[in-house]
């Protein structure tokens, strides 16, 4: 089981991040959509990944690539939506969901050969 809350944000990435994460990658650099690559990536089939991020993960356009990913190695279990902004985690005052995702059984174990990053962004 892999449990998250990514940073929320983009970032930017050196050139060899680039082609390291370039499957998750649409636009800048979504940290959210890094660590899901990597979560991903750590998760063994028929493990469960769990996530605190900003609901743009699921809906944002520079997270497009990262959830055509997903959809290829895991099934969602559950998204529950927070509705309250305020003082849910203190300065953040942007929507966030709750996310629970099952790693495909039939699926093999993704690598950097299959184009997805076997390290943490820096």
């Amino acid at each position: 089981m892999v449990i998250g809350n990514p940073p929320f944000g983009t970032t930017k990435l050196r050139p060899q991040q680039k082609k390291k994460f370039q499957c998750s990658l649409y636009g800048r650099p979504s940290l959210p959509a890094l660590f899901l690559n990597q979560a991903l990536c750590e998760t063994v089939p028929d493990g469960v990944i769990c996530f605190v991020t900003p609901t743009s993960l699921i809906s944002g356009a520079y997270t497009r690539n990262a959830r055509a990913l997903l959809r290829t190695a895991a099934h969602p279990l559950k998204a529950s939506f927070i509705e309250e902004r305020n003082g849910v985690f203190e300065g953040v005052t942007q929507s966030f969901v709750l996310l629970s995702f099952h790693r495909s059984a039939g699926s093999k174990p993704l690598s950097e050969g299959s184009g997805v990053s076997m390290h943490t962004p820096r």
